[in-house]
């Protein structure tokens, strides 16, 4: 074992059908440090965590804790070894309170033996321990005076704060926190960071994902950042941050040429004008003014958000993980609720539309994933794209046919069984069969190997040129920037830099937007 590993990692990899997932060849988490896990959507980060720590099979490897060999051990024996987790999206009990989701996570309960059960002398001391230990930690996260309550009433942020505490109830000497910060507000965020320091600080080893790149400068002591399921770059924050495939792997590698502009290019830190009067023939076909949106009430992703989209033009929407890109996609289909400001389609206003009724005012939108009828043929897929228009829907899909050429030699196969490329082909053709005037594209590149990227990326293309508004949002930033004629950079739900595409592509604050002050000396180094 390496010197100094409390946990190690040895040729761990796990593959869901062809798509591998995690090949890691080593990874050592060293005692009493901060050690964050990084990468983008889908580097295989949260499969790692969940194998590691019993909740998903593996295929291959072994890892070790303090020396005892945990491969392929059960959750609930990896906890009681003293290595404990919290989850992406928190997991309490609803109905009881605080205090009672605390002691649910004390270790070796006498009393929760059914031979004990009725033997109270037996086990009220260890009980009062417990509660004295879940007192102390609600005091430690400042969550005492909502001991009482039922857990199901805090706020997104108290919380993640009840997670961590109820995980410390275990007294591990590994806590593993997947995106502690996510969705937290800037307030929280500092005590939560502050948190893990003083944790760390008395001894407590600490392995955690997080998108925040300026939080992961703040605290971290060593970093690991993980692409395609591979480690790709280790060591300390701004070493990494500066490492080209840590770059390559947040912006992608850009294979394409800009698309050409007329004039010169100009990048700004303000979302376009709406102020300006506006006729038919100029204003935009989608147009979102100062909307504000999110999941739960009082929590907004999103704030303020301005941006639009002309007909036959590509619109980018990039930004780091966490940003806001899919939730505004999301909140323009309907899915997500919007609390502030507008959202038209060719002057119609649908912000208080239902999804289904977006579609009809011109609205298509293909999601990142389930994008398919994976049990229908790609003819009926198409022909599901039309569901609103039933007496068109054959001249419909026709003329989608002259779009992608390329279906017409699989009708009659199962979605289903397509490969990864071909099922973002048939998702975007369902939706053009719909005649959309804006198409929404969340990720049509995700999980694509290099080649099928490039096919989806001509496709965008293609659609575009057929005057369909496109807004795309998408990892690959530098190849979506390549072939965009305007984009949009979220930061923390707001757009922090607009411009074209091709002036974006050279513009270094996009870089540090996705990678925060990690690009910047720290004085922890």
């Amino acid at each position: 074992m390496t010197a100094g590993a409390l946990l190690e990692l040895n040729g761990i990899r796990r593959a869901f059908g062809g798509v591998v997932a995690v090949d890691v060849d080593h990874i050592a988490v060293a005692r009493a440090k901060l050690t964050a896990l990084i990468g983008p959507n889908g580097a295989g980060k949260s499969t790692l965590f969940n194998i590691i720590t019993g909740f998903e099979s593996h295929d291959a490897g072994a890892w070790s804790f303090d020396g005892h060999d945990i491969t392929g051990m059960r959750a609930h024996r990896i906890a009681r070894l003293g290595m404990v987790r919290t989850f992406q999206l928190t997991r309490l009990i609803p109905g009881t309170t605080v205090l009672d989701n605390m002691l649910l996570a004390a270790q070796g309960q006498a009393g929760e033996r059914l031979g004990l059960a009725g033997l109270r002398r037996v086990w009220r001391s260890q009980e009062r321990a417990g509660t004295e230990l879940a007192e102390r930690l609600l005091e430690r996260f400042r969550l005492a005076d909502k001991r009482h309550e039922d857990a199901a009433g805090l706020s997104g942020g108290q919380r993640r704060l009840l997670e961590m505490a109820r995980a410390l109830m275990a007294e591990p000497r590994a806590l593993l926190l997947d995106e502690p910060l996510a969705g937290v507000n800037p307030a929280l965020r500092e005590t939560i960071m502050a948190h893990l320091t003083s944790l760390r600080d008395d001894g407590l080893t600490i392995l955690f994902i997080e998108h925040d790149m300026d939080a992961v400068m703040g605290v971290s002591d060593h970093v690991i950042c993980l692409a395609a399921g591979r480690k790709i770059a280790e060591g300390t924050p701004t070493a990494v941050a500066s490492d080209p495939a840590v770059v390559e792997a947040y912006l992608g590698k850009g294979h394409s040429a800009p698309k050409e502009t007329a004039g010169p290019v100009k990048v700004t830190a303000v979302t376009a004008d709406h102020t300006k009067p506006q006729t038919a023939a100029t204003r935009p076909q989608l147009l979102i003014d100062n909307v504000t949106a999110g999941y739960v009430t009082g929590a907004p992703i999103i704030r303020e958000l301005s941006a639009e989209v002309n007909a036959g033009e590509i619109v980018a929407i990039i930004g780091p993980n966490g940003a806001g890109k899919s939730t505004l996609l999301k909140a323009v289909a309907g899915v997500v609720n919007v609390s502030g400001g507008t959202i038209e389609i060719g002057g119609t206003r649908i912000d208080g539309l239902a999804a289904h009724q977006r579609v009809a005012h011109g609205l298509g939108y293909v999601p990142q994933s389930d994008n398919v009828f994976a049990s229908l043929t790609v003819l009926e897929n198409l022909r599901m794209g039309g569901y609103r228009r039933p007496n068109q829907v054959h001249s419909a899909v026709e003329s989608v046919l002259d779009v992608f050429p390329g279906l017409s030699g699989m009708l009659g196969e199962t979605a289903g069984a397509l490969s990864g490329g071909q099922r973002q082909m048939v998702a975007m053709a369902r939706a053009l069969v719909g005649a959309p005037r804006v198409l929404l594209l969340d990720e049509p590149s995700a999980g694509l190997s290099p080649t099928a990227q490039e096919a989806a990326f001509d496709h965008v293309r293609t659609i575009a040129a057929t005057g369909v508004a496109v807004c795309i949002v998408e990892q690959n930033a530098r190849e979506c920037l390549a072939i965009s004629d305007r984009a949009y950079v979220l930061e923390q739900g707001r757009v922090a830099l607009t411009g074209t595409g091709q002036s974006l592509l050279s513009d270094d604050r996009v870089i540090d937007l996705y990678l925060g002050s990690m690009r910047k000396p720290s004085s922890r180094q």
